[in-house]
């Protein structure tokens, strides 16, 4: 016997696809911005360290921006008002 799918399932579904392409590109986006800041700082100065050192702080930028996402996607809003 099929189940009859209800709307709430295709909502749910497209909110966790959105939630892991967002995941994805905050990621990317965070790492390769600070990456081309280390590396015009690296050309500027004409030192070889400054994309490593920016290729971390992008990454742990992505990594909090992943989390914040993450926290207000599984946050009840109930629990919002309780604490009120």
């Amino acid at each position: 016997m099929k189940r009859k799918r209800k709307k709430t399932d295709f909502v749910l579904i497209s909110k966790s696809i959105t939630l892991v392409l967002q995941l994805g590109l905050n990621m990317i986006v965070a790492t390769g911005v600070a990456m081309l800041i280390g590396y015009g700082l690296d050309k500027w100065l004409d030192k070889k360290f400054f994309m490593i050192i920016f290729i971390f702080i992008g990454f742990g930028a992505g990594m909090r921006n992943s989390y914040i996402m993450l926290k207000k996607f599984y946050d009840d809003p109930k629990d919002k008002k309780k604490k009120v």
